[in-house]
């Protein structure tokens, strides 16, 4: 899968590039979803083998300093949608669509267990990381986030709802994993808590965000952040 992964990746920024020019939108639409289409089935594709080698094994953070490895094309494509959001006729192509382009591509936003080996060497370093985006150490949670917070100003009331949904998704899913004694679960838990994360802060007030989609999450938000804050103390 190296050189298709390669390839496609090629092909995503390419259309990124393109997505820029507002003019050429029109003429760009049906283009675009032929080709969307056969790098999210490689990427649904590529994903179970990403979470063996990557989210649950320590690869030495070899993949994320590839150039176009599968964490390179994930992020690509994000930065492909958000460049596709400000245009109208290319934004009409991820209306009714958003919870699947989310589920398609939150699960590369996991820590990987490189990660997750910083964070247990030294905190500091590791949020030092995650918050500047001139390092590529966690190019696709860095991405999913401005995706997040484009796809909530640009499709708002359907992309609130998606996130919402997916965020407790993961919660609950998480839970119920841990309780089932994997080990590996708190990343889907805390995916889920950043997702709620991210969303929440986009919302302009606290009184606002009670009137949200995201009201009803965060009673749980907050028993699943203070269980994986014990469990990692």
């Amino acid at each position: 899968d190296r050189d298709r992964v390669a390839g496609a990746f090629t092909a995503v920024r390419a259309m990124t590039a393109l997505s820029r020019f507002r003019v050429l939108g029109p003429t760009l639409v049906d283009k675009f979803e032929d080709a969307l289409r056969p790098a999210c089935l490689l990427v649904q594709h590529i994903e179970p083998a990403y979470a063996e080698a990557i989210v649950h094994a320590d690869d030495g953070g070899n993949s994320e300093e590839e150039d176009d490895g599968p964490a390179q094309l994930v992020a690509q494509l994000m930065e492909l949608i958000q460049a596709m959001l400000p245009s109208p006729p290319l934004r009409a192509l991820l209306k009714g669509r958003v919870r699947s382009v989310l589920q398609l591509l939150v699960p590369f936003m996991r820590v990987t267990e490189a990660q997750a080996r910083v964070w247990r060497h030294d905190p500091n370093e590791f949020l030092a990381h995650e918050e500047d985006d001139r390092l590529r150490g966690c190019a696709a949670r860095l991405s999913g986030e401005y995706l997040i917070g484009e796809l909530l100003g640009r499709l708002k009331r359907e992309a609130a709802r998606a996130i919402a949904a997916l965020a407790g998704e993961l919660m609950e899913r998480g839970e119920g994993e841990r309780a089932a004694g994997d080990a590996t679960a708190w990343k889907l838990t805390e995916l889920g808590l950043l997702l709620f994360g991210v969303a929440a802060a986009e919302v302009s007030s606290v009184k606002a965000l009670q009137r949200s989609e995201f009201a009803s999450l965060m009673p749980t938000a907050m028993s699943r952040a203070c269980r994986l804050c014990a469990d990692g103390a």
